[in-house]
């Protein structure tokens, strides 16, 4: 009987059994003469402790996820917050959209924080190559983006404004009291077609795009990042080429992601004195500009006081305004409004995603916009695939539904549209 139990033990060991019936008792097998070495069971704190820990490893990881694959969104309804795909039916209507003008100045609004992200994914991408340097104000400057241009001029006051029609291009004496937004104005177009405005931003930080661009027929109106480098030199190239001068002046976004809108950014915690002279210094990079846009500024852009510093400044300079429309609450354009300071805002943004295709379906969003109110104004950024979109359509130029024009073209004829509206109200009400 022994024997079969002895047996029947070394079996039920094999087994991996550690105490059976019929075991004499305390005679237990061993994990070594198994060849097993289970490790002991773990208490209710380590496996706590293990779930907890592998939880923060998985929000940690789609966090980086979602950022990563947030930086790399354009520009659709936002610059510079500014990607995601705008959708016709979340647009603000008309009595929402912070781009409408009186009468039969209706824009169509595609607004989100896209453009905002698009701006600064642009930004980061060409600054890879910009060292910094810290001026006076202890705030951050670029130095050797690229090399200087030799031989390259700043711009040159002519007093002229060129009127290009149908190809033929004349020029046009100012009159001494014609403000700088006019004096600096690209040369309008004269045609029947309606008008288009394609606007470049976050110029500057890339040499290439600017000589590319510069190469290119216009009038295309360029927006260059006021820390950029040898900007007189960059700005006389395309000016001297036929298009229009902006400052993308750079402004506070709302928290989230990689939102960094630059050295001297206006921000909402700055007031006073130190905002003006931010102002002042970011408005005084290159001459030769018709007015400013935003870069970013999805936070700044709804702070009243901010943006009244704006359009003093603007105003003072008898510069221009466009309303990037990087957030729905923008008051850009009530301010500059009650400032009077011409103004307008944008209605497409082309690059959200960096596809030839889907960029010219944006591009051809804004043709219809155009052909249905007479004009419309779009943004897109320096990207390669914009610029080959743009190259191809302007060497169609004769067969597109409508026709490039400067921004000034546009704002002058909305300014001159509302002058005229408020001439015939008044004219109302004295009537009365």
């Amino acid at each position: 009987m022994s024997l079969e139990k002895d047996k029947l033990f070394h079996l039920r060991q094999k087994a991996g059994v550690k105490r059976f019936k019929g075991l004499p008792k305390g005679k237990t097998t061993s994990r070594r003469d198994k060849g097993l070495h289970r490790s002991k069971p773990r208490s209710k704190a380590f496996k706590a402790f293990a779930w907890l820990y592998g939880g923060v490893v998985l929000i940690v990881g789609a966090a980086l996820v979602y950022i990563t694959m947030d930086d790399n969104v354009t520009d659709v309804g936002s610059p510079s917050e500014e990607f995601a795909a705008f959708d016709t039916a979340e647009m603000p209507t008309d009595a929402q959209s912070p781009g409408l003008s009186e009468g039969s100045d209706i824009q169509v609004d595609e607004t989100d924080t896209a453009g905002e992200r698009e701006d600064a994914s642009q930004s980061h991408e060409l600054e890879q190559n910009v060292t910094y340097e810290t001026d006076t104000s202890g705030e951050s400057k670029t130095a050797s983006a690229f090399p200087a241009e030799q031989g390259a001029a700043d711009n040159e006051e002519t007093g002229h404004a060129s009127v290009r029609i149908e190809g033929i291009s004349t020029q046009e004496p100012f009159a001494e009291d014609q403000p700088k937004w006019q004096k600096y104005a690209a040369a309008e177009v004269i045609t029947d077609r309606p008008k288009l405005v394609v606007v470049i931003d976050d110029l500057g930080l890339s040499g290439i795009a600017t000589n590319r661009i510069a190469k290119m027929d216009g009038p295309l109106t360029l927006a260059f990042l006021p820390y950029a480098e040898n900007l007189p030199g960059q700005t006389s190239r395309v000016k001297k080429a036929g298009h229009e001068l902006m400052v993308h002046l750079p402004m506070e976004p709302k928290p989230g992601g990689f939102m960094d809108p630059g050295p001297n950014a206006l921000r909402s915690s700055i007031t006073g004195r130190e905002l003006v002279e931010r102002i002042n210094w970011n408005l005084t990079r290159f001459e030769g500009f018709v007015g400013v846009n935003n870069h970013m500024g999805s936070s700044f852009t709804e702070n009243s006081a901010g943006m009244m510093a704006v359009m003093n400044a603007l105003r003072d300079r008898d510069m221009l305004f466009l309303d990037s429309v990087t957030t729905s609450r923008s008051v850009g354009v009530k301010t500059a409004r009650t400032m009077g300071v011409p103004f307008a805002s944008r209605d497409v943004f082309l690059d959200n995603e960096r596809d030839y295709n889907k960029i010219l379906i944006q591009l051809k969003k804004a043709e219809r916009i155009a052909v249905k109110r007479g004009y419309a104004i779009a943004i897109g950024h320096p990207y390669p695939q914009t610029l080959d979109v743009l190259s191809d359509w302007i060497a169609k130029d004769a067969t597109n539904p409508v026709s490039l024009a400067p921004l000034s073209q546009i704002v002058r004829m909305l300014d001159n549209r509302r002058q005229a509206l408020a001439e015939v109200k008044e004219s109302s009400d004295q009537a009365r």
